[in-house]
């Protein structure tokens, strides 16, 4: 078996038709909202939007077609608060043209990573919404959490009958391999000769 992770949902960079994502905590909307255009505001207040976190919104243009997402998080940091996106939004590519200040960027990339997650070992992908990398985020730290994690949940959710011992073995060796690690695998007798006789 494989232990890549189906993360996905992260791209290095947005077209330019990229949808433009707002991103506004909990304690700031009321004042945000404020200073926004009228007409969104109209519109925002005709869905009933409380800017609570968690809450989106789709955004309409002055023509009244979709032309951004508000996003409201809570204030304090927290990755599972926007891993939500990515299957709540409409397919296309998003970036980020808002953060609230002193944002921990990684995080909300790692959230959005998180929330990309598919197990599709048995079955196809779904193809969900994509976000461009943030010019402030570690980008290589991002993709390590979210690979390590995916790869974790990867393990957890394949079976016991696919993943039995040889195949828990391999999907290590093949980790270690992947990042020039050494990896000794005992097997039958070898692991009396090195006193393990209990998982003998």
């Amino acid at each position: 078996m494989t232990t890549t992770p189906s993360v996905t949902g992260l791209i290095t960079e947005a077209s330019g038709a990229a949808i433009p994502l707002a991103i506004v905590r909990a304690g700031e909307y009321a004042g945000f909202a404020a200073g926004i255009k009228p007409h969104v505001q109209t519109w925002l207040k005709s869905v009933h939007f409380g800017g609570k976190p968690g809450q989106y919104a789709l955004l309409p243009g002055e023509g009244g077609a979709f032309s951004g997402v508000l996003a409201v998080i809570s204030d304090r940091d927290d990755p599972w608060a926007f891993s939500h996106l990515p299957a709540g939004l409409p397919e296309g590519q998003y970036r980020i043209e808002r953060l609230p200040k002193g944002a921990d960027v990684n995080a909300l990339a790692v959230g959005w990573g998180l929330g990309c997650y598919q197990f599709s070992r048995y079955k196809k992908p779904k193809r969900l919404a994509s976000l461009a990398m943030p010019r402030e985020a570690d980008a290589s730290r991002v993709q390590a959490f979210t690979g390590a994690i995916g790869m974790a949940r990867n393990l957890i959710n394949t079976p016991a009958s696919d993943l039995h011992t040889e195949a828990l073995a391999d999907a290590a060796a093949e980790l270690a391999g992947r990042y020039g690690a050494a990896c000794h695998i005992l097997k039958g007798k070898q692991l009396t000769e090195e006193n393990f006789p209990a998982i003998y």
